[in-house]
């Protein structure tokens, strides 16, 4: 997902959406982040992440260490 897509206010309401006009369960649908998405506006996307995760969305990293987690 890019930032762009995360940050609109109806995108958790979008994949519910998505999910139920499909019938997809959302344990077999797993949203890949890079993470320099994660690094802007975290507040907001730790709460998007959340609510993903609680609808049993999967998450995946992509990546990562590649950026501000660089060892």
């Amino acid at each position: 997902m890019s930032p762009i897509e995360l940050e609109q206010n109806d995108f958790l309401a979008n994949v519910h959406t998505i999910l139920e006009k499909t019938g997809l369960p959302p344990h077999y649908l797993e949203i890949e982040l890079t993470e320099n998405v994660l690094m802007k506006n975290m507040e907001i996307l730790l709460k998007i992440l959340h609510d993903l995760e609680s609808m049993g969305i999967k998450l995946a990293m992509d990546d990562f260490g590649s950026g501000f987690s660089n060892f």
